[in-house]
């Protein structure tokens, strides 16, 4: 298993979050995720299993951006947004994980410490977290192998699943970004509600930059061309 360390030692349709909260019972402490997504506009499920790598988050945030390009087309698309290209969502990782590159795609963010990629496929992709999100600098583990992830259990930590993918849909196909946190005993629990607001505004402007961005290429790619 991975040992924590800082990053700077590591290689390097729009749903908004919903305030209503839904109470769970974790470790004896009234946790809460924001209400699932409405499915009613596709009744399309992710295309892995994220039950499988993180199955009961004490909170979850799921953004979708809808577009007129073909699923594969749109995540293509994705793959070309770099941090330079989100204004406030670039600056805020890469204060919060020194020595990234603004030229550094998201695909590429996710690849490369201290993420670690667990499973991919043709138009999705999974990255996992393991430490300190609370942390000023963060303290992160890389791991050695994706089966660690599911065993992350180091005291007062948290584990992260970030999943990304582009699906079909009637009129086109759809962007969807959903991040999973799970605390690994109360301690750190504790950590994550007081995180709440930040969490909040930082997963929103994941709707308002990157899936924008990849959304209005992906329509602009698959425009016919006069000849």
């Amino acid at each position: 298993m991975g040992s924590l360390r800082s990053p700077q030692n590591c290689r390097v349709r729009d749903t908004s979050w919903d305030t209503k909260r839904r109470a769970v019972e974790n470790d004896g402490l009234r946790s809460w995720c924001p209400r699932a997504p409405d499915r009613r506009v596709s009744s399309r499920v992710p295309p892995v299993d994220l039950d499988r790598w993180l199955p009961e988050p004490v909170l979850r945030t799921n953004h979708r951006r809808e577009s007129p390009a073909t699923a594969v087309e749109l995540w293509e698309a994705a793959a070309t947004v770099r941090l330079r290209d989100c204004r406030i969502l670039g600056r805020l990782i890469r204060a919060r994980i020194p020595g990234l590159q603004a030229s550094l795609s998201f695909n590429e963010l996710f690849r490369s410490g201290p993420f670690n990629l667990l499973e991919e496929g043709p138009t999705y992709n999974l990255s996992g977290l393991c430490g300190r999100i609370w942390t000023v600098r963060g303290e992160f583990a890389l791991l050695s192998q994706p089966s660690e992830f599911a065993k992350w259990h180091a005291p007062g930590t948290v584990r992260v699943l970030f999943a990304g993918w582009a699906e079909g849909t009637e009129s086109g196909s759809a962007l969807v970004s959903e991040v999973r946190i799970a605390a690994v005993d109360r301690k750190a629990a504790l950590y994550v509600r007081a995180l709440e607001p930040f969490i909040a505004a930082f997963q929103g402007l994941v709707a308002t930059e990157p899936l924008r961005i990849a959304a209005k290429r992906a329509a602009r790619a698959s425009e016919p061309r006069d000849h």
